[in-house]
């Protein structure tokens, strides 16, 4: 998508709903148009993650290595291996699994309120 002249795009992770709500409000009042406020996760959701629980790996119960490591159940072979292949399946990733601002805060920010919008974004704890 190209925007017309004048128009940007601009998206800010944040740690909590409340402050990409927050923040997503004051892009409003600024005009902003197209604003959005998504989760985003790693992990799947719905039928791909039937149970969060690991099962116990002598109860010969155990579906992948995603099960047994990072506790997701899939019914779908290519999810569990694609999550096995996740660097914190190996118990060697170096930072928390889970990510550090999972709301996704996206909008169209007319040229003449960009400064504004990223002041706005930042004063609600969002990362650019």
């Amino acid at each position: 998508m190209q925007l017309p002249a004048g128009q940007h795009t601009l998206l800010a992770g944040f740690r909590s709903e409340r402050q990409a709500r927050g923040a997503a409000d004051e892009l409003v009042r600024l005009g902003a148009s197209a604003v959005q406020v998504d989760r985003v996760s790693l992990w799947p959701r719905g039928d791909a993650a039937r149970d969060t629980r690991p099962a116990p790996p002598l109860s010969g119960r155990t579906e992948s290595l995603a099960n047994l490591t990072l506790g997701i159940a899939t019914a779908d072979p290519d999810r569990g291996a694609a999550l096995a292949a996740h660097p914190a399946a190996s118990g060697l990733a170096g930072g928390p699994a889970v990510r550090l601002a999972p709301y996704l805060l996206t909008a169209v920010v007319d040229q003449r309120h960009l400064e504004q919008a990223v002041a706005a974004v930042r004063r609600w704890g969002g990362q650019l």
